[in-house]
């Protein structure tokens, strides 16, 4: 994937949170993945011309890309983004703790739709 195609991706992701009513824990959150795993500023730092696959949520990568839902990976998304001192992830992390086991996989689900 061409460096424009991820920009259209942020783009369309920031649009769409930007234009987002108040919808609940769960769009939210889900908006802010998208918004965070097409960020071209993040991308610049890794190769993913190759693959938009490759494409991750950052800190909390485990938990919305890899479906690990359970408290114990949140808790470790948490502490990466405030080590790593990401504000955008720092704000999925803290959406994620609040989120029930139910509302992380539809998160993650989501995220990826």
């Amino acid at each position: 994937m061409r460096a424009t195609e991820y920009l259209a991706r942020y783009e369309q992701a920031m649009a769409a949170t930007a234009a987002a009513v108040p919808r609940g824990l769960v769009a939210e959150a889900a908006a802010l993945a998208k918004q965070i795993r097409w960020n071209p500023d993040r991308m610049a730092s890794f190769d993913y011309t190759a693959n938009m696959e490759l494409a991750t949520t950052c800190c909390c990568h485990v938990t919305v890309d890899d479906d690990n839902v359970d408290d114990g990976n949140v808790a470790a998304c948490l502490m990466r983004a405030a080590r790593m001192e990401h504000r955008d992830c720092l704000r999925l992390a803290k959406l994620l703790v609040r989120a029930s086991l139910t509302q992380r996989r539809r998160i993650a689900h989501l995220a990826w739709s």
